[in-house]
């Protein structure tokens, strides 16, 4: 086996884990490195993680949109011209707009939903108890992250 496929992912496992080894994303290095692994999520709990990452993006997307809609009013009155609205538009729509469609992508859920719990967007609540302790440790370290 070549050395390159060794240090791949692909070539898992290895005899030693090395920093070229771990994904570059913090949340599947830490993933790979320190959680110990939970019960498999089921079909319904994944259900459940899509369904709620559905309802993190609606609301940041709401949020956003809020402050692009100031941004209308303040045409509405004049106080900015129709080119520096589109402009607006446009910046909101290839930036956040386009993140939070990144972000939320329903097949990345399970790394997700724990952030847009951390940062408030979700509340612990509206969860079910089985699925919020699967997620427990992610939670966590999402606030830990949040705070650096």
């Amino acid at each position: 086996m070549s050395q390159l496929r060794k240090l791949s992912p692909a070539g898992w496992p290895h005899h030693q884990m090395r920093p070229v080894c771990l994904p570059q994303h913090p949340v599947v290095a830490y993933l790979i490195l320190v959680r110990s692994m939970p019960p498999p999520l089921t079909k319904k709990q994944k259900a459940e993680l899509r369904r709620l990452a559905g309802l993190a993006h609606e609301r940041e997307l709401s949020a956003a949109i809020r402050e692009l809609d100031l941004e209308f009013e303040r045409w509405k009155n004049g106080e900015i011209s129709v080119f520096a609205l589109n402009e607006r538009i446009h910046k909101f729509h290839h930036g956040i707009s386009r993140d939070l469609y990144a972000l939320y992508d329903p097949r990345g859920a399970e790394l997700t939903v724990p952030g847009a719990i951390a940062r408030g967007t979700l509340r612990q609540d509206e969860i079910d108890p089985s699925l919020l302790q699967n997620l427990a440790e992610l939670i966590q370290f999402a606030k830990r992250r949040q705070q650096e």
